[in-house]
């Protein structure tokens, strides 16, 4: 076969599906597969075939150029196998067989749970391989805690491991524990870290009593934290423990209530970085009156943060006064004397009907010098009031919270932007009103 024929067959094929196909046949094509599948430093089954799945799976467990060459790992597809358990048994396979064969044994008939027994009492396990430096996991189904542990300790426990990207299924939270212990005590090194779980899903919690009882220890190479957390507390724990933190990204699934003093007293209570640069709170939901946890938090980054991204919810039980407005979120960023970038989108529900002055009252708070002429520049607002569900919504232009849900209406009578006194005088015509959109 030429070269030309075999490159044009893997342009047909994934990677995996490639390597599966072509390896070993001879050394020319060994050569290729070096160059342009970069055989035995990526490994991405995805989207293989079941049979590529199983065989690399088993090769890249026991072959010492896989073991020893492999940099990226990346698992999970809805639609075929699964694959973490696979590779993860495979890799098990190797250690338990590896153990045996150094004490002059013979594997055949060691107990179900030795993989276990090991992981547990030896703690001198080395990962199976030592170059890996990212590992990315798409979990849709459910996984065990041996499964969970060969991946996290023995593939991802290295020293040169720099970015971790785990999407979880519904209802991992309860692993929370031992992806926090791998991130404070096995990522040396780890440099991005993304835990992310289902929209709608509880996300994961760490709780600052345990990181006392288990001696952690701040990490000092983190910069990157995406994240789905349960609450404000799981939250201020991870900040304390990240000094080198510059870009969060952060999902609260728990609706935070104004009246809790324990929140307020852990925030106090705790260190924060004094590197972050980029903060994104892609779901805050606050129920009552007070919104001063919002503000708190932000003061812990006055002198730091220059792109800030906000998509909050406001139960306010009908209390028009007291909602989250254009007045309230401009003396937030004011304080920020660094920042360069805003992005919000509010959501207030009520549970009366409201009249149809409210939006035209909501929209004024948009219409104040920092808005139209601020250290920001203009920022365009557009505002929406929705009759049936009887909600406000107030979200700057474009949107960009892409993973949020955006109520919307058709009716223009219940669309309003920030536009000046000027702009309001012109002739009300359906360009013009289409034209900020």
């Amino acid at each position: 076969m030429s070269n030309e024929l075999i490159l044009y067959v893997w342009d047909q094929l994934t990677a995996a599906d490639a390597i599966y196909s072509f390896s070993d046949l001879n050394t020319r094509i060994n050569s290729l597969l070096l160059q342009f599948c970069e055989l035995y430093k990526q490994l991405d089954l995805r989207y293989c075939s079941l049979s590529a799945c199983r065989f690399l799976c088993h090769q890249a467990s026991t072959m010492i150029e896989w073991r020893l060459g492999l940099t990226v790992i990346k698992l999970g597809n809805r639609y075929r196998c699964s694959q973490m358990d696979m590779f993860a048994d495979e890799v098990a396979k190797s250690i338990v067989g590896s153990h045996f064969a150094r004490q002059g044994k013979s594997c055949n008939n060691a107990p179900k749970n030795i993989f276990r027994v090991l992981m547990t009492y030896n703690k001198q396990i080395q990962p199976i391989f030592p170059q890996l430096a990212s590992l990315v996991v798409f979990q849709f189904i459910s996984i065990n805690e041996d499964s969970r542990d060969t991946l996290l300790f023995a593939i991802a426990g290295g020293s040169s491991m720099r970015t971790f990207t785990w999407n979880t299924c519904s209802n991992q939270t309860h692993h929370s524990r031992a992806l926090f212990d791998w991130l404070f005590r096995c990522s040396v090194n780890l440099v991005s870290y993304k835990l992310q779980t289902p929209p709608l899903e509880n996300g994961f919690e760490l709780k600052y009593e345990y990181t006392i009882a288990n001696a952690y220890v701040p990490h000092r190479s983190l910069v990157y934290l995406q994240i789905s957390i349960l609450n404000l507390n799981t939250l201020y724990v991870l900040l304390h423990y990240l000094p080198q933190l510059k870009h969060l990204d952060v999902y609260i699934s728990s609706i935070i209530d104004s009246i809790n003093t324990t929140d307020q007293y852990l925030a106090s209570k705790l260190n924060y970085p004094e590197t972050l640069r980029v903060l994104n709170l892609r779901n805050l939901r606050i129920r009552g009156s007070d919104c001063s946890c919002l503000e708190q938090l932000m003061g812990k980054f006055t002198n730091t943060v220059e792109e800030f991204s906000l998509c909050l919810t406001h139960y306010c039980t009908d209390e028009v006064d007291v909602c989250f407005n254009g007045h309230r979120l401009a003396t937030v960023c004011s304080r920020l004397p660094r920042l360069r970038s805003l992005h919000f989108a509010i959501h207030l529900q009520f549970i009366e009907r409201r009249r149809t002055q409210t939006l035209t009252d909501f929209a004024q708070t948009f219409r104040t010098p920092f808005w139209l002429d601020g250290p920001l520049g203009r920022i365009q607002v557009c505002m929406t009031y929705d009759q049936v569900f009887n909600f406000v919504q107030m979200l700057s232009l474009p949107y960009t919270f892409s993973d949020n849900i955006l109520f919307y209406t058709i009716d223009l009578i219940d669309v309003l932007f920030n536009n000046s006194e000027e702009e309001k005088e012109r002739p009300n015509n359906l360009s013009i009103a289409l034209r900020p959109l």
